[in-house]
């Protein structure tokens, strides 16, 4: 699954994502970031999950990082 993150650009934001994910058991594939002109970071993962209550309950882990300003599902990768 392919998720999308919006976020202010700030040090440790990555730590605290990958960190959520791991806490709650996904498997991150990839990630790949890109800083945008007006201080905010696109963050994508490709993570594995086991099913949509977890990628549910992912999505909503995610929006409570500090910073966060949306996050999507990207649905073809």
């Amino acid at each position: 699954v392919k998720l999308t993150v919006i976020c202010d650009e700030r040090s440790g934001l990555l730590k605290e994502f990958t960190a959520s994910m791991a806490d709650h058991g996904t498997s991150i594939r990839s990630v790949d970031t890109r800083p945008q002109e007006d201080w905010t970071m696109v963050v994508d993962f490709v993570v594995e999950t086991l099913d949509v209550r977890h990628l549910n309950r992912l999505v909503l882990n995610l929006r409570k990082v500090p910073g966060v300003l949306d996050v999507h599902r990207v649905h073809k990768i």
